[in-house]
């Protein structure tokens, strides 16, 4: 039997996990597990010593299952784009968020690239994404535009001390110019470090349900299909 993981139909839409009120549909967590697979592997791989060709998501790798560890990180991972998009959600960045909604942003989006190709006119990236890609990409823009949100309205704020510390911490970042050489990039990444925090805060208060044998039924799925 085939396993088909994207669905283009709202009445296909199968959604297995909540983050909060907001709902997860199975293929939100195969993008993602797409996306941290080969980390995790790597990282186990290198941890116990295992060839590439010997490596099996069944198996146990210390006292877990190589799946088990990417289950871990999965959770993690949805909870972080869940409130990053609940974040955006209370900013007005978008009005709302689930996957309905997103393939129906993906078709609009896609329609509208295909006409400014069909009348020549300049824009950027892909003609046309699919689902993953533009999952990607319009999370991606999220993070961008809450960030932007974040320091506009002073809900994040950096002291001249803070700059300073992170430019004393990561020199090497900064090949090692004089501060006031770099002085705005270091304040970026004080930003960056510091908004990372606060999103991070916000995942420790959400609650993540799910079924556990359904969740690690589908995400064995996805490995073994891929």
């Amino acid at each position: 039997m085939m396993f088909v993981f994207f669905n283009k139909n709202k009445e296909d839409i199968k959604y297995i996990m909540t983050v909060d009120k907001m709902n997860v549909a199975s293929e939100e967590i195969h993008m993602i597990i797409s996306d941290i697979k080969l980390k995790n592997k790597n990282n186990l791989i290198s941890t116990y010593k295992v060839s590439h060709a010997k490596f099996d998501w069944n198996e146990n790798y210390g006292d877990r299952k190589a799946y088990q560890y990417l289950l871990d990180d999965l959770i993690n991972q949805v909870a972080k784009t869940k409130v990053i998009q609940q974040l955006a959600i209370e900013a007005k960045i978008i009005d709302d968020f689930d996957y309905e909604i997103f393939l129906k942003m993906l078709e609009d989006e896609n329609e509208i690239r295909k006409e400014k190709s069909k009348q020549g006119e300049v824009f950027y990236g892909l003609e046309e994404f699919n689902q993953k890609q533009y999952y990607q990409y319009i999370n991606n823009n999220l993070l961008l535009q809450l960030n932007t949100y974040l320091i506009d309205h002073q809900k994040i704020k950096v002291s001249d001390e803070e700059v300073k510390q992170t430019y004393k911490d990561n020199k090497e970042y900064f090949n090692n110019l004089k501060f006031d050489e770099v002085k705005d990039k270091a304040k970026n990444l004080c930003y960056e470090n510091k908004i990372e925090m606060y999103i991070e805060d916000k995942m420790e208060g959400v609650k993540v349900d799910y079924n556990q044998e359904e969740l690690e039924k589908y995400v064995m799925q996805c490995l073994n299909n891929e």
